[in-house]
Order: C-alpha cells, then sequence, then structure tokens
C-alpha cells in the first residue's frame, strides 16, 4: 500500500512539471532514446533499467545459499527468468512446435508456458495435491 501512494505521488509531481502548449502539434515521441524514435534495444534498456537489480541479485544470492542440488537452484533460475524450454518460448526463439498447448492438461486456451505449468495447469496441479496426502 504504501508503495502505491508513493507511486501516486511521484506520478502527481510529474503532471506538475508538464507543459501544455495549445499552439502546438502532438507528436508521438519516445522517451526511452534520444532520437525520439522506438527501438527494441532502447525498450530492452528502459525495461532493465526500471527493473529493481537489487532486488533481483538478492533473490539469487539467496537461492545459490539454499542447500539443495545445484541442478535444483539452476532449474529455479531458469524458471524465475522465463528461460525454460517450454513450447512458448521455443516458439519465441524460431524453433518449429505442432501446436503450443499444454500436454498435460490439453487446453487449447493454455499455452505452454512456466506459469500455466507451474501455477496453473488443472492437470499438473491435482496430480501434486495427490502426491502431498
Amino acid at each position: 500500500m504504501e508503495a502505491e501512494i508513493d507511486n501516486v505521488a511521484k506520478f502527481m509531481e510529474d503532471l506538475q512539471r508538464l507543459t501544455v502548449h495549445v499552439q502546438q502539434q502532438d507528436i508521438w515521441r519516445w522517451e526511452g532514446d534520444s532520437s525520439g524514435k522506438y527501438t527494441m534495444g532502447s525498450a530492452y534498456e528502459l525495461l532493465n533499467s526500471n527493473l529493481s537489480m537489487e532486488s533481483q541479485d538478492e533473490t539469487f544470492k539467496a537461492l545459490w545459499k539454499i542447500k539443495v542440488p545445484s541442478k535444483a537452484s539452476i532449474f529455479t533460475s531458469r524458471l524465475i527468468r522465463e528461460k525454460l524450454p517450454t513450447k512458448n518460448n521455443l516458439r519465441r526463439r524460431n524453433v518449429e512446435t505442432n501446436n503450443v498447448s499444454c500436454p498435460f492438461c490439453r487446453s487449447h486456451d493454455e499455452d505452454e508456458d512456466e506459469t500455466h505449468l507451474f501455477f496453473t495447469c488443472a492437470k499438473i496441479l491435482s496430480l501434486w495435491w495427490e502426491s502431498q496426502s
């Protein structure tokens, strides 16, 4: 809640610094690059600069300190960074796949990605809960 209040306060400060020029025509300008033109590289840089690198670094430092086999840490790191070879990621890398639907629940509404496989796939979740009882 406090972070949201801080964001609103910063937004209000940003608005107060704006000047409206009635006589000028509106134009599109990408603030992520000094040329004002949008490029994928400038978008990537902007996104990376806005991420809290400190919190990411702390998360990964904590991950590597956990007493588990290194392959579990590597897997978890790849899961967090969405680098697992899911059908969605393979397609994004131009690897041909027959379809992107989940092979477990066979849902055509859900693409096979990390979020679906580990958090929302009904079939996998039911198997996990069965194994816990």
